[in-house]
């Protein structure tokens, strides 16, 4: 009874995540409603539906008198002591303590993450029920998706900058639009799939092309190959594959979408940051990215060790169009600066910990499990390029909580398979 009614709980926070995925950042440039824009009691609901999920994953840790955690779990844990560091170096040196800006804010829902997943991970659940939180994500995804079509096939698409109408705006939901058409594709490619996948990956493809986003044209099409290099097929049947998911994708964006091939051409184009030309030019540069990038390694020589502690004052030298004092397009150099170099590898060795968990005897398993760390492999990918030229992934709490929401679930589908740990949770 007491996991079920955790169940109940943990769909609706999904719901909530997936419908609502717009964060306080995004909500600066793009009008989208968010949960964490909406307080009750004097809590947002994030935190209210976090805090009760990981209460009650403690009450269940200390009824069955077990726990049990993950490698990565482990490394989430190790840059929970990275997020502590950069705090004491933000007090350390003055640096401004308000929780409502970009950085210190995040420590909370990264805490959150951290003990939803560890408490997740340590429920009896079957894997029926594992699997139904699966396909009740993919079911969320697949409505928001459709909605975002219909709104964008009507003229009612989102408003952004120089590209005009697109499907959505915020990392967010694109984000859990690609997480959920890389565990369709598997399903598909490894033969375990249902009929409806093929809808859903057609509306995931369809989504994450209209909306014209380079981080995640390139992560869909990166995740993609991963698919087809570690599946079984062979030949032409992947190239061919191949060949059919950009023709689905790229036909009704000429014909329906009111963008013109050149306007696509260019965004593909405009992936290589690190391009001169790119940066330089509008529809590919998104205003200049790669100076933001200039500026952030200018500002990690001020303190390369040590770091500067979170919420410091980033330094602008090339960059006059940027807003905030404290974001940053790259991932790696705002860690660094706000976490040191203690506070990057620890960020790095999350990523490496999730592709080298689905890697590792990859060729030795099931199909089923090649599905699983293939998903993993492609989530940590997707965290590396996102991460060249954007924000580092906790900043994102919608996406972060399901990331590892998912993660705790493919885990505990792996564990049944381990003779140890399977009688406790049940094979």
């Amino acid at each position: 009874m007491f996991k079920y009614v955790y169940s109940v709980i943990l769909c609706i926070f999904l719901f909530f995540l997936v419908f609502f995925s717009a964060n306080d950042f995004a909500l600066l440039q793009q009008n989208e409603t968010s949960i964490y824009s909406q307080n009750y009691a004097g809590l947002k609901i994030v935190d209210w539906f976090s805090i009760i999920l990981i209460a009650l994953g403690v009450i269940n840790i200390f009824y069955n008198k077990f726990i049990f955690v993950s490698k990565i779990q482990k490394s989430l844990f190790l840059f929970l002591i990275a997020v502590l560091y950069g705090i004491l170096i933000a007090i350390y040196n003055k640096n401004s303590l308000d929780l409502n800006q970009i950085g210190l804010q995040t420590w909370k829902y990264i805490i959150y993450a951290f003990f939803i997943g560890l408490t997740l991970i340590n429920f009896k659940f079957t894997e029926k029920h594992l699997l139904f939180f699966v396909e009740y994500f993919l079911l969320l995804a697949f409505i928001k998706s459709s909605t975002g079509l219909i709104n964008y096939f009507s003229g009612n698409g989102h408003n952004f900058y120089f590209l005009g109408k697109i499907v959505f705006s915020t990392v967010d939901t694109l984000y859990i639009i690609c997480v959920a058409y890389f565990y369709v594709l598997n399903r598909i490619i490894f033969k375990n799939n249902k009929k409806y996948y093929f809808i859903y990956i057609i509306v995931f493809l369809l989504v994450i092309l209209f909306s014209l986003k380079r981080n995640f044209l390139l992560i869909i099409t990166v995740g993609s190959l991963l698919t087809l290099i570690f599946s079984t097929l062979k030949g032409k049947a992947k190239i061919i594959l191949l060949s059919l998911l950009v023709c689905l994708c790229m036909l009704p964006s000429v014909f329906y979408g009111g963008i013109d091939i050149d306007t696509i051409f260019m965004r593909i184009k405009g992936i290589n940051i690190f391009n001169e030309e790119n940066n330089l030019n509008k529809l590919t540069s998104d205003n200049g990215h790669l100076d933001d990038i200039y500026d952030g390694i200018d500002n990690v020589k001020k303190s390369p060790i040590f770091g500067q502690g979170f919420n410091t004052f980033i330094e602008r030298y090339r960059v006059t169009w940027q807003e905030s004092s404290t974001f940053l397009h790259n991932a790696y150099l705002t860690v660094w600066i706000n976490m040191g170099i203690l506070g990057l590898v620890l960020y790095i060795n999350i990523i490496f910990t999730i592709f080298r968990d689905g890697f590792t005897n990859f060729y030795n398993t099931s199909s089923e499990n090649k599905i699983i760390k293939l998903f993993l492999m492609q989530i940590s990918v997707s965290i590396f390029i996102d991460g060249i030229a954007f924000a580092p992934i906790y900043t994102f709490p919608t996406i972060f909580n399901i990331i590892i929401i998912l993660i705790s679930i493919v885990i505990l589908l792996k564990i049944k398979k381990d003779s140890k740990l399977g009688e406790y949770y049940g094979k």
